[in-house]
């Protein structure tokens, strides 16, 4: 980063006034200062590359001035403020080695916390990129970095929706998936809890490559659990992944099969049995509406049945060889 403008130096300025106030800690949003609202986040992020500048280049501990930026940005909840956000590009050299400085190394609990939190507003200009923004060797050590992040902070919801935003985007990237711990791999059971609509599943779950991705990791369950984070979203599967599954599902079913085992205690039993009970629940609730004239209301629920219908009906034929 070159010598301050005016300009800059009054946005550091700026921004170091809404940071250091401590406004965020709270979990607050952005206050208002004047008319230029709109210009408060992008005055937080000079004020992110001027910290990170400082640690890296000039070796000062700015841990704390990081995590409140970091914090800021988190907590932006007012559209006008987020907009600048949008536009920026974090694929810069200074941002990249300032992610990498604090994801990796023994940072304090908090920042790192608050990094895992932050990582989701970048993910797509990091690892949805036609050209790695990294080495193999960087990615990597961040990748490693990430996980050790992941296993040291404590694991609240907010946190654990960014390591499934950030694991989803990672495994969906072929420049990336390569570098991501096998161990955590294991996370994917957690997208069983996940809302239906979550963007980062559904970007997933089309892609050809990473079924194979995943069943070659060196983490074996975690096929057993992109299976079954699969089926309930069957029908809305393209059919060459459909086929995948299916033979996919075959070769796990076939693995589990032992003299005097459960079949429904297996893996695969319980994926049928619980997309059995969630349509028995979308089932109760389209009972809640008249069968005539029809309700526009009803119509997300009855395809949600449809579509369980299906993959219930296919998974029990499989089950049954």
């Amino acid at each position: 980063m070159g010598a301050l403008t005016p300009e800059t130096h009054l946005q550091k300025w700026e921004a170091s006034r809404l940071t250091i106030s401590g406004a965020y800690k709270g979990g607050k949003s952005i206050p208002q200062v004047g008319d230029h609202q709109r210009n408060h986040t992008q005055c937080i992020l000079t004020f992110l590359n001027h910290h990170f500048e400082l640690a890296i280049i000039h070796g000062q501990n700015q841990d704390g001035p990081i995590q409140n930026a970091l914090h800021a940005l988190v907590c932006t909840s007012n559209p006008p403020s987020t907009a600048p956000l949008k536009s920026f590009d974090p694929t810069k050299s200074l941002f990249v080695h300032g992610v990498q400085y604090i994801i990796q190394g023994n940072r304090p609990s908090d920042l790192q916390k608050t990094t895992l939190l932050f990582l989701p507003l970048i993910c797509k200009q990091w690892f949805n990129t036609h050209s790695p923004i990294m080495n193999s060797k960087q990615m990597k050590s961040f990748c490693m970095g990430w996980a050790s992040a992941v296993e040291s902070v404590e694991q609240t919801p907010a946190v654990k929706l960014a390591t499934l935003t950030v694991l989803l985007e990672m495994i969906n990237s072929p420049h990336w998936y390569p570098h991501v711990p096998p161990e955590k791999l294991g996370l994917l059971e957690d997208l069983k809890s996940v809302p239906d609509s979550f963007q980062p599943l559904q970007n997933c779950i089309n892609n050809l490559d990473l079924m194979g991705v995943i069943r070659d990791s060196d983490n074996p369950i975690a096929i057993v659990h992109w299976v079954a984070i699969l089926w309930p979203k069957y029908a809305e599967l393209e059919s060459e992944v459909q086929e995948q599954l299916k033979t996919t599902t075959k070769e796990i079913v076939q693995n589990e099969q032992t003299p005097g085992s459960d079949a429904s205690r297996s893996p695969i039993g319980k994926c049928l049995l619980d997309m059995t009970s969630e349509l028995r629940k979308v089932k109760d609730e389209l009972r809640k509406y008249p069968t005539w004239p029809p309700n526009p209301a009803a119509a997300p629920l009855e395809k949600k049945a449809e579509g369980l219908r299906l993959a219930v009906r296919t998974l029990d034929s499989i089950k049954r060889g």
